[in-house]
């Protein structure tokens, strides 16, 4: 028996020795989370410094293959449709992560991989992201690139590789994207500054009060039950000041002491606050302050690698917030995500509104987002069915009433080359291009995709606190959506 157990042992040893060479030895695939090889394009402003420190960190995220996803979207669309008998019977993160874990095989494939190279992944509590914090040496080995630092003319340096990047086939086959490798950081501020500061000053100040009054929103604490919660993410070393959140709250809701956020989520540098994020959480706070109140902010890699460590974090936090204002995207044609990476996004925002999760997120700021006017490119992630997305309005009369699409800026819409209508907005779509509207010429456009945005709500004219001066920000307002969902008592879905 002894003999026979070292046997199995040295045959076990032998089969895992076979699988480490076989992955270090089989033909690699190239493979990307952004368009086909828009990462090896070096964006203005930015220029290169010379090779990375061989022991700089890099964080990378592999998305591993799951199981089960039409039985997920089955259940997403029956428990997501209030007309549905099981409407609201939401699972656990627990629940979720038995559902779509990938297979063991896959699991063991990474795993090996990552462990030829000496190195150890962290899965994330869904079972179905993996994570490692590497030296550049060490990841330029695992995925066989080179990476280069370069710094911006505003002095920010950065480390990334603008070259081509691979793993095993075997890898390659049970992966959706490897994330944390290549982009840039946004430098531009993410909130919109018109292009003259009398557009600034025309636009009717908004403030929590407006929005109550306009949107009908009770005017008493609402969202006291201690269920309610709600968060804003943020992305581009965005932070936000709690001596300006103090300030804010004292001037504009001065009745509720509430102004402290929750938790914070990643990193903050009140020193440091950013328009976008002081826009949000002063918004969605002003307008729901009695609910729990989070705010989650990742530092500046480029948007999908921060985008996917947002998502990795929701994965692994058993009682998120119910409903997530978002307000950032992209709308290039060139810089949007691969095929495989948005299909994987919404599978992910299924999984969170599977667990009762509402996920708003802005539709975008550039109009059609028509690039050299080839075609329209809508905003991503807003075009995934699974969430909300919100356009941008003004008041016409310049004063609270009626309103109207925004001028100084072009609130994004369209319809997705990606995602097909879903069936919740398919009359709504058909009866738009029936109506006889006046249309582009048919080529700039698809018409069998999900359009955006869903809903609209004020985006000019906010009276924020950045850094203790008042600005008038304009944005696209998915909190104006979020903040009001405390006082309904109900989870925000697309049915709209």
């Amino acid at each position: 028996k002894l003999h026979s157990k070292l046997l199995m042992r040295n045959v076990a040893a032998v089969l895992v020795l076979a699988l480490l060479v076989a992955l270090t030895t089989a033909e690699r695939v190239h493979i990307t989370h952004v368009t086909a090889n828009s990462h090896l394009n070096t964006p203005a402003g930015w220029s290169k410094l010379g090779e990375a420190d061989a022991e700089h960190p890099l964080k990378l995220t592999f998305a591993l293959k799951q199981s089960n996803i039409e039985k997920l979207e089955s259940l997403f669309w029956e428990r997501s449709h209030p007309a549905s008998d099981t409407f609201g019977q939401w699972l656990s993160l627990d629940e979720i992560a038995d559902l779509v874990q990938p297979t063991a095989a896959t699991v063991n494939t990474v795993t090996q991989f990552l462990k030829s190279y000496g190195v150890e992944g962290q899965l994330s509590l869904s079972k179905d992201f993996l994570t490692v914090v590497v030296p550049v040496e060490i990841a330029s080995q695992l995925m066989e690139t080179e990476f280069h630092l370069f710094q911006h003319t505003d002095g920010r340096q950065h480390v990334t590789t603008v070259q081509r990047y691979s793993v095993p086939e075997e890898v390659a086959s049970v992966i959706d994207f490897v994330t944390g490798l290549s982009g840039f950081p946004e430098i531009s501020p993410k909130y919109f500054v018109p292009e003259s500061a009398d557009a600034a000053q025309a636009a009717f100040p908004v403030t929590p009060q407006v929005l109550r009054q306009r949107y009908n929103i009770s005017t008493t604490n609402f969202g006291q039950n201690e269920t309610n919660s709600q968060s804003v993410a943020e992305f581009q070393s965005q932070y936000y000041s709690p001596t300006d959140l103090k300030k804010f709250y004292s001037s504009y809701w001065p009745q509720n002491p509430n102004y402290d956020v929750t938790k914070v989520v990643g990193s903050n540098d009140p020193s440091n606050p950013g328009g976008e994020a002081s826009l949000d959480i002063q918004f969605i706070k002003g307008v729901a302050p009695s609910a729990k109140t989070w705010f989650w902010s990742n530092p500046a890699f480029d948007f999908f690698s921060d985008l996917t460590a947002w998502i990795n974090q929701m994965n692994s936090e058993p009682n998120n917030p119910w409903v997530h204002s978002i307000s950032y995207g992209d709308q290039g044609a060139l810089t949007k995500p691969a095929s495989d990476y948005q299909t994987r996004f919404d599978t992910e925002m299924k999984k969170l509104g599977l667990r009762g999760v509402s996920i708003i997120f802005a539709s975008g700021d550039s109009g059609t987002g028509c690039e050299a006017c080839l075609y329209f490119s809508p905003s991503f992630p807003a075009t995934a069915p699974s969430i909300t997305s919100v356009g941008a309005t003004r008041f016409l009369n310049n004063a609270i009433g009626e309103e109207a699409a925004v001028e100084s800026f072009g609130s994004g819409g369209g319809f997705s080359y990606h995602f097909a209508i879903p069936s919740y907005q398919a009359d709504d779509v058909s009866g738009y291009f029936s109506s006889g509207v006046t249309l582009p010429a048919s080529r700039y456009y698809t018409t069998t995709g999900r359009g955006t945005p869903d809903v609209s709500a004020l985006g000019i004219g906010f009276q924020v606190l950045v850094d203790g001066a008042l600005e008038r920000l304009h944005t696209l307002t998915t909190l104006v959506i979020a903040s009001s969902l405390p006082s309904l008592g109900i989870v925000f879905t697309s049915f709209l």
